[in-house]
């Protein structure tokens, strides 16, 4: 693989609080809901942090079922006093603190589902005693689809996750994910196009308040594919060392490489 800014980011990234962060906890304390459906054991092992991102949307979509239909037929069960709330006010108020992301005005609270099949755990609750919706309380591995190809990068400008978004530009996303300390470029099909990690060992007493402002600048020129800026904000902003780059560079140059560019970066 060719020497890409990214890669070498990775490895001069200093330590982070991240394996001790509330995503890796959410993760390691919950995984086992995963092994239970066979579409979703490949997330069993996460090796980054974003593919810890990517098995929490999962496993807090699974939770949602879960819940949803908890509370659901606990409620239609009994019978409506004089004056309690009926079942869909009932639902929307026990809802309220779920996570979900909304497309087309609709909440989605069941990602790995498709839209007709959300509509069940968002509004059209009945349907679950109703054949062959059923099933889906259940045995539900052959309905399930891949989520990210289905909704692409919206899923991750979500409740779903813990990320922060930076820039969206053309449909990709600049999400930050501060736990990690790294800058994800995501494609509008909702893949990962870039990790990008900031304070590298050689980065001296790095400042992380006002981060927004600063990363906002890096993720305009890499959008706008401008080499200078990118490398420029990297460092203006304090999010690299000037020694790192300098490293880069020269390691580069000493391999024979072409001048770095942000396009050949991102085709790696």
């Amino acid at each position: 693989m060719a020497l890409n800014i990214y890669d070498f980011l990775e490895e001069r990234k200093r330590q982070n609080s991240f394996s001790r962060g509330s995503e890796a906890t959410f993760f390691s304390e919950n995984s086992y809901l995963l092994s239970a459906h066979e579409p979703f054991r490949l997330y069993l092992h996460p090796l980054t942090p974003f593919d810890i991102c990517r098995s929490n949307i999962l496993i807090r979509a699974l939770v949602n079922k879960r819940v949803i239909e908890r509370l659901y037929l606990s409620r239609a069960r009994v019978a409506e006093k004089e004056g309690a709330l009926s079942v869909e006010e009932f639902m929307e108020e026990a809802m309220g603190d779920l996570p979900y992301f909304s497309y087309d005005k609709e909440k989605i609270f069941v990602p790995f589902f498709s839209r007709a099949l959300n509509r069940i755990y968002a509004t059209d609750f009945f349907k679950m005693e109703v054949a062959p919706y059923r099933r889906l309380l259940r045995d539900f591995d052959s309905v399930i689809m891949d989520p990210f190809d289905y909704w692409g990068a919206a899923l991750f400008d979500s409740y779903f996750t813990r990320l922060v978004k930076v820039k969206e530009h053309e449909g990709s996303l600049a999400m930050y994910d501060y736990d990690a300390e790294r800058l994800y470029f995501i494609t509008p099909q909702g893949r990962l196009e870039n990790s990008l990690a900031f304070f590298d060992k050689d980065l001296r007493n790095p400042g992380k308040t006002h981060l927004m402002v600063r990363i906002e600048k890096v993720a305009n020129a890499y959008f706008m594919n401008d080499q200078d800026a990118f490398y420029a904000s990297l460092l203006s902003e304090r999010l690299v060392s000037r020694e790192s780059l300098m490293r880069y560079r020269k390691k580069r140059l000493k391999l024979d490489l072409p001048a770095p560019s942000l396009i050949e970066e991102k085709e790696r």
